[in-house]
């Protein structure tokens, strides 16, 4: 692998989560439209953090007088892996959501 193909080379960051068990409407259990409501908010509030973190200013400028001359290309794959993980609990809320739409 060249230096080049290892630069682009993905890690992939996981909360490591267990099995997701999905709810189930039933008579005893919180209402379908309640469950419905609750997940469509926590995605819409999911969304806007993303959109803000994505905001945030972030430049080789703010990291090069830190002794470690990598300390930029460092930050840089750590919030990569914060992304990923926004995705995956993107990934998680939509799991729930398509399950209690379907």
């Amino acid at each position: 692998m060249t230096p080049s193909q290892s630069s682009k080379k993905k890690t992939k960051a996981t909360v490591n989560l267990p099995s997701t068990y999905l709810p189930v409407i039933h008579l005893n259990g919180t209402s379908k439209k309640m469950l419905v409501s609750d997940y469509q908010k926590a995605l819409e509030q999911l969304r806007s953090f993303r959109e803000e973190f994505a905001s945030i200013e972030f430049h080789a400028r703010d990291y090069y007088v830190i002794d470690d001359c990598l300390a930029y290309g460092e930050a840089q794959q750590t919030r990569t892996k914060v992304f990923e993980l926004i995705e995956e609990i993107n990934s998680y809320l939509m799991d729930h959501l398509t399950n209690l739409i379907n």
